[in-house]
C-alpha cells in the first residue's frame, strides 16, 4: 500500500488493519465515539491507534506527524 499523503488517506490505512469496532473495543471506546471521528484519527488517539494497528504515526496523520512527536517528545513518551 502507498504511503499516504493526507490525515484522511492515514484513517484508511488504519481501517485497512482493523474495523472501527474492533478498534473502538481496543480504545475502551464505544463505536458510536470512533464513527464520530470523521474522516481522520484525532491526534490525541494517533499514539495510542499506532500501538494498535502497528500503523506508524508518520502514515496515521502525515499532514501534522512532525508536530505530533514534538509533543510526544515534550511528553516523554
Amino acid at each position: 500500500m502507498a504511503k499516504p499523503k493526507s490525515n484522511k488517506d492515514g484513517y484508511q490505512r488504519v481501517l485497512a488493519v482493523i474495523t472501527k469496532s474492533k478498534l473502538a473495543e481496543c480504545l475502551g471506546l464505544t463505536r458510536q465515539a470512533v464513527g464520530n471521528w470523521g474522516d481522520e484519527v484525532p491526534e490525541a488517539w494517533a499514539y495510542r491507534v499506532s500501538i494498535i494497528t502497528g500503523v506508524p504515526i508518520d502514515e496515521i496523520l502525515p499532514e501534522v506527524a512532525p508536530d505530533v512527536h514534538r509533543k510526544l517528545k515534550e511528553l516523554a513518551i
